[in-house]
């Protein structure tokens, strides 16, 4: 669906290769938009406490000794026992959450945290795409 979509606002040969297209409209791959968009509602739960149904779900890790890693805001992980109670929001969002890297996780407005998000996916993102010659572009 996403292909077709990028296919149709770009106006694009259907035999056109679509990773290249998402490239162009700097889309993201659906897992990893899912888990931009995770990231961006638990970052505004932690930063508003709203809603507060979700709030409530997540707990940020308190450590007992003092350690150099405690500046980075960590939160627990609850343990789950099946594959479907761990894509519920207060298993899943810790997991995201976990893995940002700390220049990510300290920002200080929701902007800058979007902004750093994109640019951390993107980079990843990059790695992946098909890339197109000069002499193979489109021109619309």
């Amino acid at each position: 669906m996403k292909n077709n979509a990028a296919q149709i606002v770009l106006q694009a040969p259907r035999r056109f290769h679509t990773k290249s297209l998402l490239h162009q409209l700097h889309w993201l791959p659906v897992q990893q938009r899912i888990t931009y968009k995770l990231a961006v509602l638990t970052y505004r739960v932690r930063s508003t406490s709203t809603p507060v149904y979700l709030h409530r779900r997540i707990t940020e890790c308190t450590c007992s000794r003092t350690l150099r890693s405690a500046a980075v805001p960590r939160l627990d992980k609850p343990f789950m026992r099946t594959d479907f109670s761990k894509r519920a929001f207060w298993s899943s969002a810790p997991t995201v959450w976990n893995s940002l890297p700390q220049t990510v996780l300290i920002s200080d407005s929701l902007t800058v945290f979007k902004s750093r998000l994109k640019a951390k996916f993107g980079h990843y993102c990059l790695k992946s795409y098909f890339y197109l010659t000069w002499d193979e572009k489109i021109i619309f």
